[in-house]
């Protein structure tokens, strides 16, 4: 049971687990000469993506408007960041990461579009969802009539989870990473005209991280606002 739960710590999306004993086998005396054997379960090989899956959301965000990424939690080792960084500077679509778990890109990179997740969604046409279980609050937020959302992760259902009811036109099974990478890789073929709305994202970040830290920085006083601090 301690091997399994390593196990599935180690696989993705990593994290801590819960492990329940009975008190029975809790209660038995461990023998001075027991020594730990090898692991009995391997941890699973990366998911990779299908690629024809791959190629329809690289049409559908080639030719989107107003695309829009929400990403919820990075790995512990910054992979996604890294790769999620270059490739939302290429193809100019702003990272939202609403009810943040783990940070994914720096909040001065040009596509970081801070936390608000209704500062973007509204006027989002294509709306890419990376491991996120909540993109968004159903009772308070809605994309526009028509977008098209396409949800990636190692469990893009988040099966484990009693309801859950986003908007799905396009569910792909991978490693956010991998996922990432292979998007990339086919955007790239299609060679979308975004020079434009790399501008205009990249300003409306920039105005609202100096919007930001002026109402920060208007709690420098006595006493300090929560703001400030």
């Amino acid at each position: 049971l301690v091997d399994r739960a390593v196990t599935v710590s180690m696989s993705e999306p990593r994290g801590p687990v819960y492990l329940s004993l009975p008190r029975e086998p809790l209660a038995e005396p461990m023998g001075p000469d027991y020594v730990p054997g090898r692991p009995v379960q391997a941890v699973p090989v990366q998911a990779a993506p299908d690629r024809n899956a791959i190629r329809d959301a690289a049409a559908l965000l080639a030719k989107a408007k107003n695309p829009l990424i929400i990403c919820q939690r990075g790995d512990v080792e910054g992979q996604l960041g890294k790769v999620l960084g270059e490739f939302a500077s290429k193809f100019a679509i702003p990272v939202c990461e609403f009810w943040s778990v783990r940070n994914v890109l720096a909040t001065d990179h040009p596509m970081q579009g801070g936390y608000d997740v209704a500062e973007w969604l509204p006027q989002a046409d294509v709306i890419l969802v990376i491991d996120s279980p909540t993109p968004w609050i159903q009772r308070h937020h809605k994309p526009m009539a028509g977008a098209k959302v396409i949800h990636l992760a190692t469990d893009p259902l988040f099966a484990r989870w009693p309801v859950r009811s986003f908007p799905i036109d396009l569910a792909i099974t991978a490693n956010a990473s991998l996922g990432v990478v292979a998007l990339q890789e086919e955007m790239a073929k299609l060679n979308p005209n975004v020079a434009e709305r790399y501008k205009a994202v990249e300003a409306k970040n920039k105005a609202r991280r100096e919007a930001s830290r002026k109402r920060a920085m208007g709690g420098n006083g006595s006493p300090m606002t929560p703001g400030y601090v």
